[in-house]
């Protein structure tokens, strides 16, 4: 296969330099190479996506997947926890200043004149 298509690529060249007229055996073969080249990256297009298809059905591959989407609901259940507790640190935060708010005032201290 490789020779045929040196000897297309050459042939093509020396028909681009006007050295060689394409005749009727020259584009056959030039067709031939061509559906042959065509064949040749399908078939590794469809092995690659196989080889892609197996890759994502490993086991290895579910179990890092199963991993990351452990490890983010464990991120988001952690940043849930935290924001609750901070709500709560908040709300009692709150409740003690509406606590001093509520408070009478305390009266202002008596001044004694020692003059």
């Amino acid at each position: 296969m490789r020779k045929q298509i040196v000897i297309v690529v050459s042939a093509l060249v020396l028909a681009c330099q006007g050295k060689l007229e394409p005749n009727a055996e020259t584009q056959t073969a030039t067709a031939e190479a061509k559906q042959q080249i065509q064949q040749g990256a399908q078939e590794v297009k469809e092995k690659l996506k196989e080889g892609a298809e197996q890759v994502k059905q490993s086991e290895a591959a579910q179990r890092v997947a199963a991993g990351a989407t452990e490890a983010a609901k464990g991120v988001k259940q952690g940043a849930g926890e935290a924001l609750q507790s901070a709500g709560e640190a908040i709300a009692k935060k709150g409740q003690e200043i509406q606590k001093d708010a509520k408070k009478p005032e305390p009266p202002p201290p008596a001044t004694t004149s020692t003059h």
